[in-house]
């Protein structure tokens, strides 16, 4: 009988032993797959190696700097081991190859900040499907399963820029001078147009591509010739380039304003800059870097607006007071208005080719 209870007590012992064992061995695998971060765990990676390629400089003051922001402050927010930027950046080729050299490196993201380089984007995520590629003003169309693409309804906030041009110009004459012809580029030149036009049915405009984003000699060119015109504002969609345009502007002939976008202009030139079109590119650039840590990463195409800060005015002190309270607020109406979509400005398939906008009816906008 003894030996009878000796057998059953170290039977029940190894049962035990054998329900704490499994006990440990659960607890294991669920710290293992919360840690994963797929789904359910909402954990960011840190020690991600993150690269942003881009037209401009992360100083210029544009473009360059605020997508170069973006990666950088998100970059940090989510303890990125590398943030890397490619800058000045023009031809496919270019950026194809920093892509690809990155991606060999064994970066995790590549953000390619320059909507005319789509094919580039393309070959090389096909080339490394493993790398994550983020793209910045780009068309809607088939993604490979590593894109994920971002383009911004730039035209409303150049819409705006339009109406506050269109009341303040005293010679009826409005030039936009962009860096190079492209949809989502032509669509902003076009935004500003129809925007003037919204509320000023006798103005006239020229249109000149420069074909740069840093030539200030070209610039300053083009607006010569667009003032010798009677342009007296200038809308400017290209990036450091629009340096000549402020000095132009300065000399004191009929060129009186210049509305540049990306970027707050307004410490650059006080005297001349009207407003700057911001579109909250660091949060743009800032949304894959969030995915990408966050393995939330969505292969979609996205448009962004004003609700995400893509298309607000800000104005300078150097000049806020030339601008009557009547058309700041309009442009404030104007802006409610497109947010409720009591008015809405067309998409890139309208006017993402130069002239489209001569040919719409401003008031055929209103819903």
């Amino acid at each position: 009988m003894r030996l009878k209870r000796l057998w059953a007590l170290l039977a029940l012992l190894a049962i035990v032993v054998l329900v704490i064992g499994a006990g440990c061995g659960d607890d294991d695998d669920s710290s293992g797959g919360g840690g994963s971060g797929g789904g359910g765990g909402g954990e960011a990676k840190s020690g991600m190696k993150i690269a942003l390629l881009t037209p401009g400089t992360s100083d210029d003051g544009s473009w360059g700097q605020a997508v170069s922001e973006g990666a950088k402050e998100y970059g940090k927010k989510y303890g990125a081991e590398k943030v890397e930027i490619a800058e000045n950046l023009d031809t496919p080729d270019q950026y194809e190859q920093q892509a690809t050299a990155f991606a060999a490196a064994g970066f995790d993201l590549v953000v390619m900040a320059n909507g005319s380089v789509q094919q580039a984007a393309h070959r090389t995520s096909q080339q490394y499907p493993d790398t994550l590629i983020g793209e910045v003003a780009v068309e809607d169309g088939a993604l490979p399963e590593n894109i994920s693409a971002a383009n911004g309804k730039w035209q409303n906030g150049t819409f705006l820029a339009g109406v506050v041009a269109g009341m303040m110009t005293k010679t009826n004459k409005l030039g936009t001078i962009g860096g190079f012809d492209f949809p989502a580029l032509t669509s902003e030149m076009e935004g500003f147009v129809l925007g003037a036009r919204y509320v000023n049915p006798d103005v006239t405009f020229q249109r000149t591509y420069i074909n740069s984003w840093t030539d200030t000699g070209k610039a300053k060119a083009a607006a010569e010739a667009q003032q010798s015109r009677g342009a007296d504002i200038i809308f400017s969609a290209t990036d450091q380039a629009t340096q000549g345009i402020f000095q132009l502007a300065q000399g004191g002939g009929t060129l009186k304003y210049v509305i540049p976008q990306y970027f707050n202009k307004c410490d650059q030139a006080p005297d001349v800059v009207l407003t700057s079109v911001l579109y909250n590119l660091q949060g743009i650039v800032g949304r894959f870097v969030e995915m990408a840590a966050k393995d939330e990463w969505k292969n979609e195409f996205v448009e962004l607006a004003l609700d995400f800060g893509v298309g607000e005015l800000e104005y300078c002190d150097g000049t806020e007071g030339d601008i009557p309270d009547d058309v700041k607020q309009k442009a404030e109406s104007v802006s409610a208005d497109i947010k409720s979509g009591k008015l809405v400005v067309p998409g890139l398939d309208e006017i993402g080719k130069t002239g489209t906008a001569d040919k719409i009816d401003p008031k055929s906008l209103e819903q």
